[in-house]
């Protein structure tokens, strides 16, 4: 009678594992998933910010909200040329770095 008893808490304990595997992973998928879209969103935020900039020639540095999210752009001189700017865009959410842009822009 003990091997039995053994054997069915064995048992259970394996079900009882499974099951909690199976939940574990669903919620990390779930998790991941909300994370992919926040970073998709800051990433067209992001691109669309980079237009504007170089549409409206306003290349300062800036930091602004938008859509729940800190955005700042930092503008400075590639490597010491005269002509050319690197252009810096971050995305931010409570204070953690989501996304990020970079681009070189040519002075005229």
């Amino acid at each position: 009678m003990p091997a039995f008893a053994l054997l069915e808490s064995l048992l259970a304990l394996l079900v009882i594992s499974t099951c909690f595997a199976i939940g574990l992973t669903v919620y990390t998928n779930v998790s991941a998933g909300n994370r992919s879209a926040l970073r998709l969103k800051a990433d067209l935020l992001l691109a669309d910010w980079a237009y504007a900039t170089k549409l409206e020639k306003r290349f300062l540095d800036e930091a602004v909200e938008r859509e729940g999210l800190q955005l700042e752009r930092r503008v400075r001189l590639y490597n010491n040329t005269e002509n050319v700017q690197q252009l810096d865009l971050y995305a931010y959410v409570d204070g953690q770095k989501i996304a990020e842009y970079h681009e070189l822009i040519r002075k005229p």
